[in-house]
């Protein structure tokens, strides 16, 4: 799978999720996602770059990109004012999606 892929995919994993499960909340969360997306876009990039020329492993890069969605998912959800109970679920709701897809395609690429 192609990286490119890989950020189609959760992208489309994420609004799904936002569209069935968070309804309510949806009207904030939309920009939210597509800017957590394009701002980690660059440094998932060169994490990749770096997991391919085997620079870093993977355990390596899936670390930085789960530190990485933290740090800007919950930025983004404290500026739109939604609640840190809420706030975490859905962080863990988009971590649980990112971690799925980077391990399939850790698999594939075996």
């Amino acid at each position: 799978m192609k990286k490119d892929d890989i950020i189609n995919e959760l992208t489309e994993e994420i609004k799904n999720l936002i569209n069935n499960k968070y309804k309510q909340i949806k009207h904030l969360l939309d920009d939210t996602v597509l800017s957590i997306l394009n701002t980690t876009k660059d440094q998932f990039d060169k994490w990749y770059n770096l997991l391919e020329s085997n620079e870093i492993s993977e355990e390596e890069f899936l670390w930085l990109v789960k530190t990485q969605q933290n740090i800007i998912i919950l930025k983004a959800l404290q500026g739109k004012g939604i609640s840190k109970i809420k706030q975490k679920l859905i962080l863990e709701d988009i971590i649980l999606i990112i971690g799925n897809a980077l391990i399939k395609w850790i698999v594939d690429t075996k």
